[in-house]
């Protein structure tokens, strides 16, 4: 039997790790495209 004090603790933990998810992603492909960028760039400091 579910609740409805536990359904709002399980809609607001979803909501959490859909933030941390979307959060991580976020953050991968800033990392991601900077890389490329320095990667691509003439006189970028990766060789």
């Amino acid at each position: 039997m579910v609740t409805p004090g536990s359904m709002g603790v399980l809609v607001r933990t979803l909501f959490i790790v859909l933030f941390c998810l979307m959060l991580h992603l976020f953050t991968y492909s800033l990392l991601v495209a900077s890389f490329l960028v320095s990667t691509l760039m003439p006189g970028g400091s990766y060789k």
